[in-house]
Order: C-alpha cells, then sequence, then structure tokens
C-alpha cells in the first residue's frame, strides 16, 4: 500500500468529530445523544490505532536505510506537531496572564499544577496522577503527549529488533495494558485517569496499530477476508458497546477502564482493517466525501482548536445578551462552536501548519527541494531552510 490511503483521511474525520460529539453533544435539544456522548471518547482511541500503524509503517520502511533515521522521523514528526501546539499553548496562557491580572494563571497553577508539565509533554501524567484536569484550553493536548511518549520509545524497537522480536514486543505490550490497568484499579480505585491517561496503560492501542504494519497484509489477501473482517469487526464493537453500557456507560467505570478500553481497541483496528480490504468499493467510497476528507485534513487543527472556539462563541454569546448558561449543550451551540472551529482550523491550516509541513521534504530521503512559499517565508524572516 505504497499510494496514500485517502480513506484513512475519511476515518480520521469520523474520530475528530466523535471527539467533539464528546465534547458538545447537543444533549440538551436531543436528550437520545447522551449516551453516545458518553461512549465518544473512543474517537481518541481511533486516533491511536492509527497513529500506530501510520507511524509504524514509516518507521519500517525508513529503516530500510539507516542514514538520517532517527533525524528524519523526529524532524518530521516535530514539524508537524509542535508548531500548532506551542503556538496554542503559549498563546493561551499569555491570555491567562493578562487576564485579572494573571489570577486565571495562578489559579491554574494552585489547582492543577506548572504550565511546565504542558511544554514537556507530560501532562498526560501530572493530570493522571492528580486527577483534575487543567484549563479547558488543555484538556485534549493529554493524548498528544501519550503519542508524543510512544513516538520515544517505538522508532529505536523498529531499528534495533527484528521484525519477528518487534511484533513479539507488540504482543506483549496488547496484554500488558490492560494487566497494568488492572493492577492500578486495584491499587488506586479512585484514580480512574491513571488508566485512562498514562501511554503504559494505553500503549495497547498503539501495539494494535503496529502490529497491523508489522503484519505486512498485501491487498488481495486483505480483500479475500474482507466480509469475515467486517462482521468479527461489528461483533466486537457490539461486545465493546455492551460492557461499556454494563459498566455504568462512562469511560471510567472499573469494567471500561480494565477490559473495555481493549474492547474498543480491537474494534477500532478491525474498524481500519475493514476500511482497507474495502478499499475501491462502495462501502468506502463515501469516506472520499469532499467534505469528509477536508475534515480529516486539518483534524489536527480541529482536535486542539475545539476548546479556544468555544470559548469565541461565548465570548460571542455574552456580547449578544445571551446566556451561556442556557446555552450549553444546545443544537445552537453544537453548530456554533463547530462551525467557528472549521474557520480556526482552516485558518490554522493554510496559514500557520502548511508552511511548516513544507519544510518536511528537507527531512526526506533523499531531500527535496522545499516549496518556494515556505523558502520566500523564510527569508522574509531573515531565516535559510
Amino acid at each position: 500500500m505504497r499510494d496514500r490511503i485517502t480513506e484513512l483521511d475519511g476515518v480520521r474525520a469520523i474520530a475528530v468529530g466523535l471527539v467533539f460529539l464528546n465534547h458538545f453533544a447537543p444533549t440538551k435539544t436531543a436528550p437520545w445523544l447522551d449516551f453516545p456522548r458518553n461512549m465518544a471518547w473512543v474517537g481518541v482511541d481511533i486516533f491511536f490505532v492509527l497513529s500506530g500503524f501510520l507511524v509504524t509503517a514509516i518507521l519500517l520502511k525508513a529503516a530500510r536505510n539507516r542514514e538520517g533515521y532517527f533525524r528524519n522521523f523526529y524532524a518530521r514528526r516535530t514539524l508537524r506537531i509542535f508548531p500548532l501546539y506551542y503556538l496554542l499553548l503559549t498563546a493561551s496562557l499569555s491570555i491567562m496572564l493578562m487576564a485579572k491580572g494573571g489570577a486565571l494563571l495562578g489559579e491554574m497553577q494552585l489547582s492543577w499544577g506548572s504550565p511546565l508539565w504542558l511544554y514537556a509533554y507530560l501532562g498526560n501524567v501530572r493530570t493522571a496522577v492528580t486527577n483534575v484536569s487543567p484549563p479547558d484550553y488543555f484538556v485534549p493536548m493529554w493524548s498528544l503527549h501519550v503519542e508524543e511518549q510512544f513516538y520515544l520509545v517505538l522508532p529505536l524497537v523498529v531499528m534495533f529488533l527484528s521484525r519477528a522480536n518487534l511484533k513479539r514486543v507488540l504482543i506483549a505490550a496488547v496484554f500488558l495494558a490492560p494487566a497494568l490497568r488492572w493492577l492500578l484499579d486495584w491499587s488506586y480505585p479512585d484514580l480512574p485517569l491513571l488508566q485512562f491517561m498514562l501511554f503504559p496503560c494505553r500503549m495497547d492501542s498503539l501495539a494494535l496499530g503496529g502490529l497491523l504494519a508489522v503484519a505486512s497484509v498485501d491487498q488481495d489477501t486483505m480483500k479475500r477476508w474482507r466480509w469475515p473482517l467486517v462482521v468479527t469487526t461489528a461483533c466486537t464493537l457490539l461486545i465493546a458497546v455492551e460492557t461499556f453500557r454494563r459498566g455504568g456507560g462512562t469511560f471510567d467505570g472499573h469494567i471500561e477502564r480494565t477490559i473495555g478500553y481493549s474492547l474498543f481497541d480491537v474494534a477500532c483496528l478491525g474498524l481500519i482493517m475493514s476500511v482497507l480490504s474495502l478499499r475501491g468499493t462502495a462501502a468506502t467510497a463515501w469516506l472520499n466525501w469532499r467534505p469528509l476528507q477536508y475534515v480529516g485534513m486539518i483534524s489536527y487543527g480541529f482536535y486542539l482548536l475545539q476548546y479556544p472556539a468555544n470559548g469565541v462563541f461565548n465570548r460571542a454569546a455574552y456580547l449578544m445578551g445571551m446566556s451561556t448558561a442556557a446555552l450549553e449543550d444546545t443544537l445552537v451551540k453544537f453548530l456554533g462552536v463547530g462551525a467557528i472551529c472549521l474557520v480556526l482550523s482552516t485558518i490554522s491550516w493554510y496559514l500557520w501548519e502548511k508552511r511548516w509541513l513544507a519544510a518536511q521534504r528537507l527531512f526526506r530521503d533523499p531531500p527535496t527541494p522545499a516549496p518556494e512559499v515556505w523558502v520566500g517565508s523564510l527569508n522574509r524572516a531573515g531565516g535559510r531552510p
């Protein structure tokens, strides 16, 4: 599968849509959305499994030519993830510092901790051990911290282990994660975010995606097994949903945070495998729908900018004399925040993220010249590509 798998951009759109539903579902307008909203955190797990698959595949390919292996991988990841992340983090903290004489930032430090945890990509650890979430703007960042910790480990094992041993390590991770979650649930039953946010407890989702990449299943084989895959995925999803329901219908129930996460991760893996096996058929053609593809393209910004968009919406509602409390969990707010987030994500993509992504061309083997848009912007800023 050397070509770009466009259907996976559609899967990204679904994943970020589920996260948005989890944050802003209009349950006042549509009470029947309450259960789907509580379960929509699984969008993050789709991202985890997808990242495990794609990043492992990239590393396996890069490992054939060891020259520049670590430099190219980390440079490309840095250019993709850091610019928007640190821009949003620094801008948010600056606003908090200026607002109310720095009182908001002081409150954050007292209730949650130092912003340095976020700068070091360790906010997930701080939140997990304290069981206290940071201000809303920083809440989605925990999953990026988990993935960055994964990126620190995976390139090493791909480079220095044989494919067979790599497979064994990934399989071990799949079983070790729920065992760690069970142990932590038994030891610290009142700290549910330990299981939800710590990398060792969520590594099964990333490892499952990695196993799919290591398996290197060809397209013909996938096609022959497509319908058994679809049926198995549907059955696994039903079991995962029923387990979630019986466990209380929350992400932090004791059943969910021990075995439930793994069930949903297997269902997410099955979803991705089913999509790959059905590529080019009517069953996956809708994933190539242009609006869905567009949301998939800007999904990183859409994921990070949801709460800033919520802040813009609340401010606009206040200026118009509307009650933000009355608008909470309504269809008006759901559509309004979604539209604002789409605009902010589009601006971020075209004016910020794409300029950094263009520089990834310098870290290919062999490197290719950066587009003029990047070179020109750097020259104007007095830098060099």
